[in-house]
């Protein structure tokens, strides 16, 4: 929920105290009983779940059901029946041993099963580690932005998890102190996984250009956007280093940021029509040019709101020059369309949401590009940022990983 008077909690300078991927359980199960399709399974704790035997059967840990190596399953569906039969179940030190009416047999251990309880508690469990806590925010964010040495998080797990925890929770941090020169930011996403490559390349540099190929390329005012809204699978995460830039005025060279899910939750909330509209109406976002004299054609077709089937933000497109003159949606919605988008752009404007800040050489700004709408001002000579993506999947990863070894 986003309040005006927005204090976020920073982990970035907290300890973390790390523990394996899934609760540590150390449960001793005591009783099971079959009830048609189904097997009640009790622990010695009075715990009590309830599992599906179509469930139990498809995910047979035996070597000829599951490859332990690769943690994968190998049991064949086109073979698979699912009306299993049970002709015997019972405890055996504290595993649940299963045999099946066709003469399989299946064993499970305490812990296994009661991480993967089909009740609201343990779903909500699970959904909290597969499903990151988004904290929304307006621009009192910017006196308490989440920041970290750039040398700490490449060179400490803790402080990368750190850094990447707040990263994920409210889709910007900052690294400082990075040296100021190329290769930074390959360094970087080499710590977490790797660069994303798009037509632009692997890394990019943000200058004023003579032939500029693409308006971020200029010197003048960057509107807010979102990066690549006409990529299917576009970048997760925007890394932008700033290498070089000229600090006697504080206004030229400044980042712009928005928190655009806090925008939009606040119109579903106070302007649902216009809210609906940018979730519903397919926009055609596109890119057509030449970079390094590799030609690019991309057109993708989304709403500017795209949410998943719960209703939950998942990515905002929003892009003025990147949205192309093809209007797929009805004629009779056009105009109330086009004043939902104006309504949207008056908003992320606003002071009340919008974040201005300039980067100064050696700082690292990182940030979620399927969530946070960014711009920049104009800017004299001199101004000179390196940038690159990466995927939220190799972060998500990343941390899972970390935090299983630390």
């Amino acid at each position: 929920m986003l309040h005006n008077s927005f204090k976020p909690f920073i982990l970035v300078s907290q300890k973390l105290r790390c523990t394996n991927f899934g609760l540590v359980v150390k449960h001793m199960l005591t009783k099971v009983e079959k009830c048609e399709n189904l097997l009640h399974v009790s622990w010695k704790d009075s715990t009590k779940r309830t599992y599906p035997l179509v469930w139990l059967r498809d995910n047979c840990q035996c070597e000829k059901c599951f490859h332990p190596e690769s943690k994968s399953r190998t049991l064949l569906l086109k073979e698979f029946d699912t009306h299993p039969a049970v002709s015997s179940c019972k405890v055996l030190n504290g595993t649940l041993s299963v045999a099946w009416s066709d003469g399989h047999k299946s064993a499970f251990n305490s812990d296994w099963l009661l991480l993967r309880g089909f009740d609201n508690e343990s779903q909500r469990k699970r959904s909290e580690q597969v499903c990151s806590q988004k904290i929304l925010w307006n621009s009192g964010l910017k006196e308490n932005l989440p920041r970290s040495n750039f040398f700490s998080a490449i060179n400490e797990n803790e402080s990368l998890v750190c850094w990447l925890k707040s990263l994920q929770k409210y889709g910007v941090a900052i690294l400082e102190n990075a040296p100021c020169k190329q290769g930074q930011v390959r360094i970087l996403a080499h710590k977490i996984g790797f660069i994303k490559k798009t037509h632009y390349g692997e890394e990019f540099q943000v200058q004023a250009k003579d032939q500029p190929n693409n308006v971020a390329y200029t010197s003048t005012e960057l509107q807010l956007h979102t990066d690549l809204p006409y990529y299917e699978y576009k970048p997760g995460v925007n890394i932008l280093h700033c290498i070089a830039q000229d600090m006697t005025s504080a206004e030229k060279g400044e980042n712009q940021l928005v928190d655009g899910f806090a925008v939009a939750e606040n119109m579903r909330d106070k302007y649902p029509d216009a809210f609906k509209l940018l979730a519903t109406t397919l926009v055609d976002w596109s890119d057509v040019g030449v970079d390094d004299s590799f030609t690019f054609n991309k057109v993708y077709r989304a709403p500017v709101f795209c949410q998943d089937i719960t209703g939950q933000l998942i990515r905002i497109n929003y892009s003025q020059p990147q949205r192309d003159s093809y209007f797929p949606g009805p004629l009779e919605t056009v105009q109330d369309w086009y004043d939902a988008l104006k309504l949207f752009c008056t908003m992320l404007y606003s002071e009340e949401y919008l974040v201005r800040l300039k980067l100064k050489p050696g700082d690292i700004l990182i940030f979620d590009n399927r969530r946070v709408v960014h711009g920049r001002s104009g800017f004299g000579g001199g101004r000179h940022v390196e940038g690159a993506y990466i995927d939220w999947d190799e972060i998500n990863s990343r941390l899972r990983v970390l935090e299983s070894g630390i």
